[in-house]
């Protein structure tokens, strides 16, 4: 795999989190996006999201909402509050397809808000849309979490 370029550099690999109970989940969307380039940490324990975002720094945290211990709601609040990481833009991801988790999605401000089940590569074309980088652009990052804006 090619070295990491500096942020934002020519050549530079933007980096994706993974955080699901489901082991399978987190290797399928794991293989999707490394097949495209992006660096991948995957994690199946959402209490170790917050500290491995805040060492790792990725560009895109997808995120479960249920999980055993903690939800991905509580987990999205405390990357919230935590400043080096605040502004990292999140995709929720759930197999709750009810209209009312979308819109608590949309209010909290995540990136997007995906249901399962999910075609691996699709997701990886959303993100790509969310941060600008759809084939043919190399624009930055467009979400405002504080605003609640985004692509959803």
């Amino acid at each position: 795999m090619p070295r990491q370029k500096e942020r934002g550099g020519a050549g530079f690999m933007p980096k994706i989190m993974i955080v699901d109970d489901e082991r399978h989940i987190v290797e399928t969307l794991s293989l999707a996006f490394e097949k495209r380039g992006y660096q991948v940490v995957g994690v199946s324990d959402a209490t170790q999201c917050v500290p491995l975002a805040d060492r790792e720094r990725p560009d895109v945290i997808i995120l479960d909402l249920m999980m055993p211990g903690m939800d991905g709601y509580e987990v999205f609040n405390r990357l919230g509050e935590e400043e080096r990481v605040s502004r990292i833009p999140v995709v929720l991801l759930t197999a709750k397809p009810d209209e009312i988790y979308r819109r608590i999605s949309q209010g909290l401000g995540a990136g997007l808000h995906l249901t399962k089940p999910f075609k691996p590569y699709a997701v990886v074309e959303q993100v790509e849309r969310m941060l600008g980088r759809a084939p043919g652009r190399a624009d930055e990052p467009t979400v405002n979490r504080e605003a609640g804006t985004g692509v959803l």
